[in-house]
């Protein structure tokens, strides 16, 4: 097997000689030398979040130490065997000794001399440390490495120290450690280790932000318990989930579970930790403003780290305040496992967007992709990610999307394909007739998409009423507390109308009311009928399907008769923005582009960014385009289209008898109709994008008026949550005047670079049939924590020993699963865990795995009957016996 290097990107190579790192040093210095976790927590420090005080020991501590106690050779052949001949007596004995010579060595006099200090500076007023791994890897794009290697809690004193730090470079040559190396084929690295103050935590636990969640692309779960977190983490107690949707100025509580909190895990007198048992096991950890709170804090986390992504957070509560101990990105299972993605770009969103466009439109483009699933099922939320963001352009996962259409609607992928204009798909052809749950739902989605068209211009009169009122407010004469409150005002208007979902549902009922009219032609023309519907729907003398367009086209008209606006538009050196300078009051073209601007003035090219100014602000890509149209006129466009679509007609009636005609013809006029509406949709729905943007610019120069950005428009280059909490006071707002400046640097070259359709190409060469095949035999509801289907025979396996049992192609099931597992997992076809979160070690390796699995199960595996065949269904959270 090859093995890779980490591929881990370079950071500063100042700081290798430094042997303790600051948290602003191991920032600077990245993951080859503060490891993946002291890299992270660094980076978090240095953006005013809350983080213990800690130092980092960096990987060069760790070299020295194997140079000095002559490990070197011993460590190769380890490796050597273990690649080789795991699970031998002569790997065991070998990794036993190395794991020995680890606990049996020194450190330098030097190195002891600098830990000393710092431990004796740390422990100034007498507190408890923790010790945790920073390996090479861990916490990285390509390995979380989650419960791998070693965390000590509790440390107090210094031997007590020099025995914890030992612990976490002996815990790199586990069995489990080199297991997961071999399976990412990776080679053994180099450890560094955080030395951080333990925080007195009232409460504790993990929670995840990114992931496919109820809630929609925001989404934000959260996992917690009494004392400290590593309860929760382990998996060992049923914890309290949180689950909450991002929205302004707080997130939302959707879901609130309370566990049963058997027990958990505080600080034992002398150090260390010991159990007692839980508290409460009926209320709730955290209050509804806690949660909150800390959900906000997490969606900024996520926002400085990446613009989006999938993160993992462990966390702490003081009684007071929330403090941030660990982060590590959400690894995936890799292609080959789960199939691969396909990632196209969104033309439907086009262009570059900023954090703040990012963080604004997201969640809206989310519910609309998720729009038509929805319809029919109301709690849907997708087992995949559908968006992201790369190099500031939005990307949609096609092939999952494809697939759940299939498995909804019966849409095959070349139709899904085709319908989106996206060829990669569009070979690919389901061969399996439609079940009766796809007609269902395909009749259900159809019932809802002409209800939404019939109350479409209804809804569109509301929203916009409503959104101008809204607008009408002075921002200026606002208090910060009174614009977050706007912004909230604004999204909950959206969701009030569920404008996402119905603004789409239109958009697909536009798309199907033009394919029946393809589909009509198609008896007479064959593989022309596109053409012709083409040229009987679009009548650009009448149809008016895009107003903007026939408004501009109008305009283009009158500045041919307008003698000044003639004359403006002919200069030779033509400045759009001197309109008003140039164009007398009473001049026909000035008064109709007021107009003009009056009505569409907050739209623009591509307007689902928020940075992007509209028109009313800067109409000289209107102008430019006037200009243009002159240089096409007496009305020589209107008539080319014009003369088209009478040709085309004139071709119909010679092939169509009359009651074919009128049949056309209604479904004509219905097309046309249905696409007005949707377009009217997009013009409504451009007015809280604007107000969005008036809400961003106030904020920016009230903070640059403060000092914590340069300028207004720097406001675009952060996100919402970071706004909302330098502006409540949680944080103060300094850190975004450098994070700013760094992204925009970031942004400088996106532009320059060549853009990618593709972000996995691969093509769908099988057909794709549906996930949910249904099956006869009792089902038995649990927690899905990994997505995807499986069946097997099921191997109950009471203890790691007992391992020898589970074959290839077993599912695994067992009361309670722990990264000491891993070698079981490895082998394992699907997973069912009696106990644990959904943020549980053990649930996070088998995603990362692609392993399906389920959770809370404890219920059911007394019923289980061992080598007897089960399915697992991540995706829907059960376990049939088959």
């Amino acid at each position: 097997m090859p093995i890779k290097k980490s591929g881990l990107k370079k950071h500063s190579p100042l700081k290798k000689s430094k042997f303790l790192l600051s948290w602003s040093e191991a920032a600077a210095c990245g993951p080859e030398i503060a490891g993946g976790k002291g890299w992270h927590l660094g980076r978090l420090a240095q953006n005013g979040f809350l983080i213990p005080d800690g130092i980092v020991l960096p990987v060069r501590a760790y070299q020295e130490y194997v140079r000095n106690n002559g490990m070197a050779g011993l460590c190769k052949k380890a490796w050597s065997l273990y690649r080789t001949k795991a699970g031998s007596e002569a790997c065991a004995a070998a990794l036993a000794e190395v794991k020995a010579r680890f606990m049996e060595g020194d450190f330098s006099p030097a190195a002891r001399k600098m830990l000393a200090r710092a431990f004796a500076k740390m422990q100034s007023k007498g507190a408890f440390l923790a010790v945790r791994s920073s390996y090479s890897l861990e916490d990285s794009s390509l390995a979380s490495c989650a419960g791998i290697f070693q965390s000590i809690l509790q440390v107090r004193g210094q031997e007590a120290l020099f025995a914890a730090i030992r612990q976490c470079y002996a815990s790199a040559w586990t069995d489990q450690a080199l297991a997961y190396l071999l399976r990412k084929e990776c080679s053994p690295g180099s450890m560094a280790v955080v030395i951080m103050k333990m925080v007195s935590a009232a409460a504790a636990g993990v929670a995840v932000v990114g992931t496919p969640l109820p809630g929609g692309a925001g989404g934000i779960r959260i996992n917690a318990n009494d004392g400290i977190g590593e309860s929760v983490v382990s998996g060992q107690v049923d914890p309290d989930d949180y689950v909450l949707q991002a929205r302004l100025p707080f997130p939302r509580l959707l879901k609130k579970h309370i566990g049963r909190k058997e027990y958990m895990v505080v600080p034992a007198a002398g150090g260390g930790t010991r159990r007692e048992p839980g508290r409460r096991h009926k209320t709730a950890v955290l209050s509804d403003a806690a949660i909150r709170t800390l959900g906000l804090m997490i969606l900024r986390c996520q926002a400085v780290l990446t613009a989006g992504g999938s993160w993992e957070v462990e966390w702490a509560f003081d009684g007071w305040k929330f403090w941030l101990l660990q982060i590590r990105p959400v690894v995936e299972a890799t292609p080959a496992a789960t199939g691969a993605d396909i990632w196209k770009y969104s033309h439907f969103a086009p262009g570059i967007h900023s954090p703040l466009g990012w963080s604004n439109f997201s969640t809206f483009l989310q519910d609309m992709m998720e729009a038509p699933m929805r319809a029919v099922q109301e709690d849907y939320h997708p087992a995949r990610p559908l968006l992201c963001l790369h190099q500031g352009r939005i990307y949609f996962n096609l092939s999952y999307l494809s697939r759940e259409m299939w498995d909804y609607f019966g849409v095959t992928p070349g139709e899904f394909g085709e319908d989106f204009g996206y060829p990669a798909v569009s070979g690919s052809q389901a061969t399996k007739t439609l079940n009766s749950g796809q007609k269902w739902r395909r009749l259900l989605v159809l019932a809802r998409m002409i209800s939404a068209r019939a109350g479409g211009e209804q809804l569109l009169r509301r929203l916009h009423t409503a959104t101008a009122r809204l607008t009408a407010t002075n921002l200026r004469e606002l208090s910060v507390e009174g614009l977050l409150q706007y912004g909230g005002a604004i999204q909950s208007l959206l969701e009030k109308h569920r404008a996402a979902q119905r603004v789409q549902l239109l958009t697909v009922y536009a798309s199907i009311a033009y394919k029946a009219v393809a589909g009509f032609l198609r008896r007479w023309f064959g593989k022309k009928s596109l053409r012709a519907a083409n040229s009987i729907l679009i009548n650009a003398a009448s149809t008016q399907q895009n107003p903007q367009a026939y408004g501009l086209e109008q305009l283009a008209h009158t500045a041919l008769t307008d003698t000044a606006a003639k004359t403006f538009f002919t200069r030779r050196i033509f400045r759009p923005l001197d309109w008003k300078k140039h164009l007398p009051s009473q001049s026909p073209f000035g008064r109709d582009f007021t107009g003009f601007l009056e009505q569409y003035g907050h739209r623009c090219a591509e307007e689902t960014d928020l940075q992007n100014p509209r028109w009313r602000e800067d109409p000289t890509d209107l102008l430019l385009c006037i200009r243009a149209l002159m240089k096409d006129f007496e009305g020589q466009r209107t008539m080319r289209v014009n003369s088209q679509h009478e040709h085309a007609w004139r071709e119909i009636h010679k092939h169509l008898g009359a009651t074919a005609v009128w049949v056309l013809k209604h479904l004509v006029r219905h097309a046309q109709r249905s696409t007005a509406l949707r377009e009217k949709a997009k013009a409504v729905l451009a007015y809280p994008a604007d107000a969005l943007r008036s809400l961003a610019l106030e904020i920016g120069r009230r903070y640059a008026k403060q000092g914590w950005l340069a300028e207004a428009r720097d406001v675009f280059y952060c996100t919402w949550p970071e706004l909302v909490v330098a502006a409540v006071g949680d944080s103060e707002g300094r850190f975004l005047r450098s994070l700013a400046r760094q992204r925009q640097k970031e942004y400088a070259g996106y532009e320059d670079v060549s853009l990618a359709e593709d972000l996995k190409p691969a093509a769908l060469s099988t057909p794709i049939v549906p996930a949910r095949t249904g099956s006869k035999g009792r089902a038995y509801s649990c927690l899905g924590v990994s997505s995807g289907c499986v069946q097997g025979k099921v191997r109950m396996i009471r203890n790691v020993r007992e391992g020898f049992r589970l074959q290839p192609g077993d599912i695994l099931a067992a009361y309670c699963v722990d990264t000491g597992w891993l070698p079981l997992l490895l082998r394992a076809a699907g997973l069912i865990i009696g106990r644990g979160g959904y943020l549980a070690h053990g649930a996070t390796i088998a995603r990362e795995l692609g392993i399906p699995a389920v959770s809370n199960a404890h219920a059911l595996l007394p019923r289980l009957k061992d080598g007897s065949r089960i399915i697992v269904d991540g995706d829907q959270g059960e376990v049939r016996i088959v």
